[in-house]
C-alpha cells in the first residue's frame, strides 16, 4: 500500500519537542498534506490561538515546504472557539502572507 503523512506542524514541536527542521527532515519523504494551527502554553496546558499568535513557527514551515517544492494541500483547524466568520479569513490571510514571504 501507499503510505503518506499528514504533517500536523504543531504536534512534533509540542509532543516530541522537535524543531521545525527536525520534524520536517524526518517526515519529508512521506508528506502529502500539511495541517496548520497554533498554540501557546497557558495555565491549562496548550491553548489554541490564532496562527501567528502562538509558539509555532509557521514561517519556517512554509519556507521548508517551498524549498522542497511541496505541491500538496495545506489545511487549517477551526474548533469552534470563535466565530468561523472571524477565524477563517484571519487564518487564510496569515498563511497567504507567510507564503508570499517565503524565500
Amino acid at each position: 500500500p501507499s503510505i503518506a503523512v499528514n504533517w500536523d506542524i504543531m504536534h512534533p514541536v509540542w509532543v516530541a519537542k522537535a524543531t521545525m527542521d527536525e520534524a520536517f527532515g524526518a517526515l519529508r519523504p512521506w508528506i502529502r498534506h500539511v495541517h496548520f494551527h497554533d498554540g501557546a502554553k497557558s495555565g491549562r496546558g496548550l491553548e489554541l490561538v490564532p496562527i501567528g499568535e502562538g509558539e509555532i513557527d509557521h514561517r519556517r514551515a512554509v519556507q521548508l515546504l517551498k524549498a522542497s517544492s511541496y505541491e500538496g494541500y495545506l489545511s487549517g483547524e477551526w474548533i469552534n472557539w470563535e466565530p468561523h466568520e472571524t477565524h477563517l479569513p484571519r487564518e487564510l490571510a496569515a498563511m497567504k502572507r507567510y507564503e508570499r514571504e517565503a524565500v
